[in-house]
């Protein structure tokens, strides 16, 4: 799936992923292909994620909002 994590800042990250694990306001939730569109709050502190070579990576966030999108695509706007 795609992945794409922004801020005002600028991009931190765009590429394809196999897993995503963060914290949203009701708990840490993990986004793998073909999961159901979603839209969540997100708390941080981090974002983990594993791409497609099984590279794990942690970008900390201070929180955010979510969204899982029917095609794959999942965008993180994040502070």
């Amino acid at each position: 799936m795609k992945l794409g994590i922004y801020t005002l800042q600028g991009t931190l990250f765009e590429g394809d992923i196999k897993q995503l694990t963060t914290t949203t306001t009701v708990g840490e939730v993990t986004i793998l292909n073909h999961h159901i569109p979603l839209v969540s709050r997100l708390v941080g502190p981090i974002v983990r994620l594993v791409d497609t070579s099984e590279k794990e990576s942690i970008i900390k966030i201070t929180s955010g909002f979510l969204e899982v999108h029917e095609q794959g695509e999942v965008v993180i706007l994040a502070e």
